[in-house]
């Protein structure tokens, strides 16, 4: 009951900041979108390539109109490092690269090369992305594509999950999988969200930011605690979502598979 509540008076929250958004933009107030990514590599892949990937993923989100800042987080079990890549509310996203899939993703496609997992069921721009580093080498190397694109795309895709509708697009970066096309397009930079994705996923961003900076809301408040904590607790790889969650029966079934 309680967390229905909180669903309804989250959702109710977020549409009058939608209309105070809106009503700032029209006075002429500076509202700047912008998200949060946490960075917690266990693969410790090279810095070039990784801030290299870092810079096609800002790429695809300045083309829609949003700011992005990196936080990167040690990859160890200390609890503050574990705290640093634990996302904390709205446009906080944890990036978590990883060694192979079959550790996170056991009974996925092999074929997949990251997932997202929202915080918050029904609530769009906060959560967890999981990428393998195993299926993006893979995938560079099939394609003929340098890493740090592939992770790129990847980590923009995943990242558009979380801030979209579960579902992918017919064209552009949100479709289910890239053909050499799209790859082309890519690697020429001009593979991009469709015009109504950037949109919205602004939109979205700015309204949740409304809401925390205007309506006083607590950004971890947002969230049940009990969820979050089984999101965010660590196994013995601090990586690997909680092993509880992982073997639960359809808890992929609300993730969203990147390209």
């Amino acid at each position: 009951m309680g967390t229905t509540f909180q669903k309804m008076l989250l959702v109710f929250i977020l549409l009058l900041a939608e209309v105070s958004a809106q009503s700032a933009a029209t006075e002429g107030r500076v509202l700047v979108a912008r998200i949060q990514v946490r960075v917690w590599d266990a693969t410790q892949i090279q810095a070039e390539v990784l801030n290299r990937a870092k810079a096609i993923t800002e790429r695809f989100y300045q083309q829609a109109g949003i700011e992005m800042t990196w936080r990167d987080c040690a990859p160890e079990a200390a609890p503050e490092r574990l705290l640093c890549a634990s996302p904390t509310g709205f446009n906080d996203i944890s990036m978590r690269i990883c060694a192979r899939g079959r550790e996170v993703q056991p009974n996925g496609s092999s074929h997949s090369a990251g997932f997202a997992v929202p915080l918050f069921s029904g609530s769009r721009g906060s959560g967890i992305v999981i990428v393998p580093l195993d299926r993006l080498e893979r995938a560079a190397k099939e394609e003929d594509l340098p890493l740090e694109l592939v992770l790129g795309v990847t980590m923009a895709h995943e990242i558009g999950h979380l801030l979209l509708p579960p579902v992918h697009s017919i064209s552009g970066i949100m479709q289910a999988r890239l053909d050499a096309g799209a790859w082309n397009l890519a690697k020429q930079g001009q593979l991009r969200f469709l015009r109504a994705e950037g949109k919205r996923m602004r939109e979205g961003v700015l309204q949740r930011e409304y809401a925390v900076a205007v309506w006083g809301i607590d950004r971890k408040g947002a969230f049940p605690s009990q969820e979050r904590q089984r999101l965010l607790r660590s196994t013995e790889d601090p990586l690997v979502p909680d092993a509880e969650l992982a073997a639960r029966p359809g808890w992929l079934s609300s993730q969203s598979q990147a390209p």
